[in-house]
């Protein structure tokens, strides 16, 4: 049947041979990916700390408004 042709399930199975990444190299690529979305979350706060970003700039203005309403809605009524 054309659903099981073996092209498909070449690629859905996982190969049990040597050529597919070990869980050791999948969790070094994690921990890297992990790394690189710290180093470049502190790379922004610190453009953030430094006023890189303006007023004008569209997505920082909304976060701006985001932080006025989470004031507003912490202060008690």
């Amino acid at each position: 049947d054309s659903l099981h042709s073996p092209a498909c399930s070449a690629e859905t199975a996982t190969p049990k041979t040597g050529n597919s990444p070990s869980l050791e190299q999948r969790r070094e690529l994690l921990k890297k990916a992990r790394d690189d979305n710290a180093r470049v979350r502190a790379e922004l706060r610190q453009q953030d700390d430094r006023g890189h970003y303006s007023d004008c700039d569209p997505l920082h203005s909304e976060v701006k408004k985001l932080q006025e309403a989470r004031k507003l809605l912490r202060r008690p009524a």
